[in-house]
């Protein structure tokens, strides 16, 4: 379920943005608080490069920037540990 609400996230497939709204809220519920899930967000470095590039985007909507902005920080923080 992760990589596919991470392939919704990517600009290269095109997805509206109401679509891409939706999948960065599903990420969102998914991971909050789920060790697995979490687990398989971090897996994969693309997530981590994904988020990066829409944090720095100069049009992603507001929420999500808010939410790449949250997950690069769960990168810095499970890294951290």
């Amino acid at each position: 379920m992760i990589m596919f609400l991470m392939g919704l996230l990517n600009p290269a497939a095109g997805a509206p943005e109401k679509v891409q709204a939706t999948s960065a809220v599903c990420l969102y519920a998914v991971t909050e608080e789920n060790e697995t899930a979490i687990g398989n967000l971090l897996d994969d470095k693309s997530n981590l490069d994904l988020l990066l590039q829409l944090k720095e985007a100069s049009s992603p909507s507001e929420l999500l920037r808010t939410i790449s902005i949250g997950g690069v920080y769960l990168f810095m923080f499970m890294n951290s540990r």
